[in-house]
């Protein structure tokens, strides 16, 4: 017998695991109804699915909340802002938050979550998701608001910097944040504190 005989439970478990996956990513988008109607819509519907190429949640960062997009890129390239929520920023809103991304993707740990640098407001919440593992970026804002200056809906608002964000994480190649030394972090909050000192003299 040749090798390919040999291989050839391997490839069926290799196929079986790449349907698993192309279907856990897109049955979401399957209504109810339609396992009930037969099995040719349902398949015909299997058919017309796209894989998932890469996944995104853009968060824009404020003081009190989180307000989040979900996209994903399909492998044609298109892109889909599917979800969008708001989440106390918070250590209850992180864990919310982090619930809510895996009820939308079959890999969570795969997800990037893309942040502007908003002073202090989105460290907690970066170091939050760096400890767990995930896949952090965060991007200066000047770079966010270039790119929304080359979108069609120029419009500002929370919903929207989330949604520019998000589609800005999936259409660029971003490095992996990593979380600073201690040292740094302990000097960052000194300068800060100098600063508001020598503010507070001055007036």
């Amino acid at each position: 017998m040749t090798d390919r005989y040999y291989l050839f439970p391997f490839y069926l478990l290799e196929f079986e695991q790449n349907v698993r996956n192309y279907v856990c990513h897109d049955i979401q988008d399957i209504q109810p109804g339609e396992k009930t109607k037969g099995g040719s819509s349902l398949y015909i519907k299997l058919k017309m699915m796209k894989k998932i190429l890469k996944e995104v949640l853009g968060v824009d960062v404020a003081q009190n909340e989180l307000v989040v997009t979900a996209g994903r890129m399909l492998d044609d390239l298109s892109i889909d802002l599917y979800a969008h929520k708001v989440f106390k920023n918070n250590e209850s809103g992180f864990l919310a938050l982090l619930d809510w991304t895996k009820k939308l993707s079959c890999d969570e740990f795969k997800v990037r979550f893309v942040m502007e640098a908003t002073g202090v407001y989105h460290q907690k919440f970066a170091f939050y998701l760096y400890d767990r593992g995930r896949e952090v970026t965060i991007v200066l804002p000047n770079k966010i608001s270039n790119y929304i200056r080359t979108l069609e809906d120029k419009t500002i608002t929370d919903k929207s910097c989330s949604a520019a964000i998000a589609q800005f994480g999936l259409e660029r190649n971003l490095d992996q944040w990593h979380r600073p030394k201690k040292v740094f972090h302990v000097l960052q909050q000194l300068t800060r504190e100098r600063d508001q000192i020598v503010s507070e003299r001055v007036t």
